[in-house]
Parts: structure tokens; sequence; C-alpha cells
């Protein structure tokens, strides 16, 4: 059987590592419709858009490319909140971490550049050359954007953010529906394990992608008539 090989959005632990900016718009940085926009009760008159549309699948193509070669080891989409969004959440799963971001290279305006929404990804390396070789043959154009360190804080445009006070920040809409769902002192006791565990993502071993494996038949009718469902949790 053949396997899709994944990636997690949560940070390897591994000091040294490299982060690299891969646009797939190929559009200027545009704040309309952004939730920074939403934040300041703006709505915008630009949205970020795929311009090249050939570039747009040859930028995914040559990421897919590099994972099938184990070249990365972390990635996450660049979507709501944008690249500032995107580097916390791929920091807040695993202690221990930190990031040094230089966004220069993505241009002057540091507002655009941390929220704007354009299609894109963040992906850690560890092998940067290796990389940049790939990208390069391929003509895919990238930013190596930060390097990963142990100082448990993001720093970034001379700013210093502590990731853990953050991420308390960000945990308390999923922590006070907890409290609802859970038994008593449940949603407590998570709560302050998240700071000591790391979050992993982990298919059971027997897993084949098959309803016959949960002896589950796909043909199936409940007294509702759903046939699906989506479960969502923020980190």
């Amino acid at each position: 059987m053949t396997f899709v090989k994944t990636i997690s959005p949560a940070l390897e632990p591994i000091v040294g590592s490299k982060l690299i900016y891969i646009d797939f718009s190929k559009d200027t940085f545009k704040l309309g419709g952004s939730s920074f926009a939403q934040v300041v009760n703006q709505l915008g008159t630009e949205a970020p858009t795929i311009t090249d549309e050939a570039y747009f699948v040859k930028a995914f193509e040559g990421v897919q490319q590099l994972i099938k070669q184990n070249q990365i080891l972390a990635g996450h989409d660049i979507s709501s909140g944008g690249l500032i969004t995107t580097v916390l959440e791929m920091c807040f799963p695993v202690p221990d971490v930190g990031l040094l971001i230089t966004s220069k290279d993505l241009g002057n305006d540091f507002i655009k550049t941390l929220f704007s929404e354009n299609p894109g990804i963040v992906i850690q390396v560890s092998d940067v050359e290796s990389v940049k070789i790939s990208l390069d043959n391929q003509r895919i154009n990238y930013k190596i954007i930060g390097e990963v360190n142990a100082s448990r804080q993001l720093s970034i445009v001379n700013y210093k953010l502590s990731i853990d006070s953050l991420r308390d920040q960000w945990f308390r809409t999923s922590f006070l529906l907890d409290q609802l769902q859970r038994p008593k002192g449940h949603a407590a006791t998570r709560k302050e394990n998240i700071f000591k565990q790391p979050l992993e993502y982990k298919f059971q071993p027997t897993f084949e992608g098959k309803f016959s494996t949960y002896n589950i038949d796909p043909k199936r009718r409940t007294p509702t008539g759903i046939k699906a469902a989506i479960i969502r949790e923020k980190v």
C-alpha cells in the first residue's frame, strides 16, 4: 500500500534549523479582507489573489517534491492572521523552542509583511543549502526568514514576544468551551498541561485509510441523515 507523506505544522526542536517563506501568489502584500483589517474594524479595498496560476502549480508541486524527499521538517500555510500568526502557531505546540525572524527581505511595510494573508507557506528545514538548490532549479521564489532557537520567545522586528503568554491567550476560548463540555476540573488540568508536553499528531499503527478497518459501512445512514462531521481543535 502507498502511504502519502505528510508533515506537521509544529516545529521540530532543532536549534539552528531555518524557516523559509515561499509565496504562491506572486502578488503584492495586501490587507483587504484580512483578520488584521477586521480587528481594526476595516474591510479594505484590495485583497491578495493568485496572479499566475501556472506558477502556483509549480510552487505547490515543488514543495511536494521536497516533502517526498524528506527535506521539510515542518510546514504551515499562511492564512488567517498572516505570517505572524503562522510562525506563532508553529511554536505553540512545542515546549522549549523559539524563533528569530528577520522579515526585512519581505519588504519595509512590517504591518503588511506580518499580517497580509497572501497564499503561501512557511517551511522548516535543516539542510538549507540543499533546499535552496532545489527551489532555485525550479525557479521558485523564496526567502529565508528565520532560525529556530531555545529562547521560548518570538524575536521579530525589534520585538521580543513571549510565546507561552500568547499561547495562553490563544487557548482561552478553547479552555472556556472545554469547561462546558468536560467534567469539572478536566479543562483546568488540560490547560495546565499544554505547556508541559508537545502536541503530537499520530495515526494509529494499523491505520489503512479504509472504512473496513473500523467496521464502518460507508453507505450507513444515521437517524438524522448526517453522513460526515468536522472536528477541529486549536493548539
